[in-house]
């Protein structure tokens, strides 16, 4: 089912009941996810890591999760997530923090098509009050950490540009995605070094570079979720710590 995020209010949504987690059917037809900086080291083991280009001309990190553009090859028709890490934005399904016209801070956003909203069962969101219940206060703790992780990547993403270090990426299927152009890197300056170096992005860079051997490795949606593999995988990292 298509997403269907809306800042969250409590007037409008004061009813609204939040299911316990049910596996990742959700994330069944993503093709890629977006990624925080600070998840490249741990990501890059399973995933490639590319940068996509946004409307505004900006780019932003994402993992591929499948080879038909289409589909998850890492969620098995159970729902159960076939690697051991998860990125972190689908991880908090139903919520997200997103950037919206009208509002200078960044909104809770919450998934009206999800599985996970019921207006019957669960437990709520608002107190009678109005208030954030219990989970919904811990998501809004989560989704802050999330917006101190956001910023930096988008900082990271702003100096790739300005070093003119990202080049188009050739994979089949995969338009206006980009990756690190290696020649590029190897001519920066020394003060740009410097400063990639005091950011601490000279880490994320390298795991972006060896990320990309994954391509080669990801699996096809119809692979990926026959049984007899599904058995063999570990349970997924679901603490929100990258």
């Amino acid at each position: 089912m298509t997403p269907n995020f809306m800042p969250l209010n409590a007037n409008r949504h004061r009813y609204l009941k939040l299911l316990q987690h049910q596996g990742y059917r959700h994330a069944r037809a993503f093709a890629q996810s977006d990624v925080l900086l600070a998840e490249f080291g741990r990501a890059s083991a399973h995933y490639p890591i590319v940068f996509a280009a946004h409307a505004s001309g900006s780019i932003r990190p994402v993992v591929l999760l499948s080879t038909d553009g289409e589909s998850n090859a890492f969620v098995s028709s159970q729902g159960r997530w076939l690697a051991t890490y998860v990125p972190v934005v689908i991880r908090l399904h139903p919520f997200a923090i997103a950037r919206v016209s009208g509002h200078d801070q960044p909104v809770v956003c919450i998934d009206m098509n999800s599985e996970l909203l019921s207006h019957d069962e669960g437990v709520p969101l608002f107190d009678m009050n109005g208030d954030p219940a219990p989970a919904l206060d811990l998501a809004m703790k989560q989704l802050n950490e999330v917006e101190e992780m956001l910023r930096s990547t988008e900082e990271f993403c702003r100096m790739l540009q300005k070093l003119n270090l990202v080049a188009p990426l050739s994979l089949a299927g995969l338009e206006d995605c980009f990756c690190i152009d290696e020649q590029a890197f190897e001519q920066l300056s020394d003060a740009a070094l410097c400063v990639l170096r005091k950011e601490g992005w000279l880490a994320p860079l390298y795991a972006h570079r060896i990320s990309l051997m994954q391509v080669d490795r990801l699996p096809s949606a119809e692979i990926a979720r026959d049984p007899r593999r599904e058995s063999l995988r570990g349970p997924p990292v679901g603490r929100l710590s990258a």
